[in-house]
């Protein structure tokens, strides 16, 4: 027997946009392991504030090397 919605495959992905941080908690909350036709959601946050934070520090620390190689010759 097959496990469906457990397994690797994937069907694809959705995006949906709250207005309302609450909407997106309560969403997360009731939705994330919710079984639909035989799949599972999986419901995250998407934090692009984050996202640019990290980008942000991978450019502060190639700054911060390349001038220590500078500083090294």
């Amino acid at each position: 027997m097959r496990n469906r919605g457990v397994s690797g495959d994937k069907k694809g992905t959705a995006f949906v946009v709250y207005d309302d941080i609450f909407d997106a908690k309560t969403a997360v909350e009731h939705l994330n392991g919710f079984n639909v036709a035989g799949r599972y959601l999986i419901v995250l946050y998407y934090q692009a504030h984050k996202l640019l934070k990290k980008t942000d520090l991978a450019k502060k620390q190639a700054e911060v090397d390349r001038l220590r190689e500078i500083n090294a010759t």
